[in-house]
C-alpha cells in the first residue's frame, strides 16, 4: 500500500487510492502498482513545502520530494502610494510594498530616467535609483 503526507504539517493527503484531505484539488491515481501520482490541481502559495511518498512494506520506505510554488510578483495596493502633490521643499513619504515568491526586489526609479536626489539630513546628496 502507498501513501502520501505533506510531510512538514504531517498532513495524510491519501492511503491507496483514498484521498484523506478534505482538500478538492487533490487526487491520486496509479498506473500499475509500480507507479503512484499525487496530483494538485490549481496550485497555491500554501501547496507548497515537502510531500512524501511512503510505501508501507516492513520496514517502511519512503522518498520526500519538494514542492516549490512561484507566485508572480504583485503591487499590494493599500499599502502603496499613488499619485502624489508636495511644494517644492516639502516632505513626502512613498510606499511600496510588493508581493511574490521568491520575494519581489523593489526598484525606485523616476519616469523622466534622472536620477532621485535625497537629501539627508546632514546636508549630503545621494543620487542614482533606489
Amino acid at each position: 500500500m502507498v501513501g502520501w503526507v505533506k510531510a512538514d504539517t504531517k498532513a495524510i493527503q491519501a492511503i491507496h487510492d483514498h484521498v484523506i484531505t478534505h482538500n478538492p484539488r487533490v487526487s491520486v491515481s496509479h498506473n500499475d502498482h509500480t507507479t503512484w501520482n499525487l496530483h494538485i490541481k490549481n496550485v497555491q502559495e500554501e501547496d507548497g513545502g515537502q510531500y512524501m511518498c511512503q510505501i508501507n512494506t516492513d520496514p517502511m520506505k519512503s522518498q520526500v520530494g519538494y514542492l516549490d510554488v512561484s507566485v508572480p510578483p504583485d503591487f499590494i495596493p493599500e499599502d502603496t502610494s499613488g499619485d502624489v502633490m508636495v511644494p517644492e521643499g516639502g516632505t513626502v513619504k512613498l510606499t511600496c510594498r510588493a508581493r511574490g515568491h521568491p520575494d519581489p526586489h523593489v526598484q525606485w526609479r523616476r519616469e523622466d530616467g534622472h536620477d532621485i536626489v535625497i537629501k539627508e539630513p546632514t546636508g549630503l546628496k545621494t543620487t542614482g535609483r533606489l
